[in-house]
């Protein structure tokens, strides 16, 4: 009984705020939401800039990528000449690094595709 009389005693504002329904927005459409923020300016463009760590492992890359494609050729070449110089007392040690130099030129062409 006592929790009804303090009820009756005190206005919204006192318990901590009301909440009063808007009646014109009742029968609004709503409104787009990309619109809206478009008209704030709340999403501006802004340019990105490429990061210091992500140039340096660019860079890295390249660099590892040019080494590979040295060494790659290297192996080529040293097969060719082991291929070259086996051909006559073992032909098919000979065929086996023909294959194993036909592998380094399709690793260099997806090397070069990359």
């Amino acid at each position: 009984m006592q929790f009804n009389k303090w009820a009756a005693k005190t206005t919204p504002e006192e318990i901590g705020g009301s909440f009063e329904a808007d009646h014109g927005a009742v029968g609004s459409a709503p409104s787009d939401p990309s619109t809206e923020a478009d008209e704030l300016g709340l999403y501006e463009t802004v340019p990105t800039v490429p990061r210091r760590h992500s140039l340096r492992y660019l860079a890295e890359r390249l660099k590892l990528r040019q080494l590979a494609e040295e060494r790659l050729i290297r192996l080529a070449d040293e097969l060719l000449k082991l291929a070259t110089e086996v051909r006559y007392h073992d032909p098919l040690m000979a065929e086996v690094l023909d294959e194993a130099w036909i592998s380094t030129d399709t690793a260099l062409s997806l090397l070069e595709d990359e």
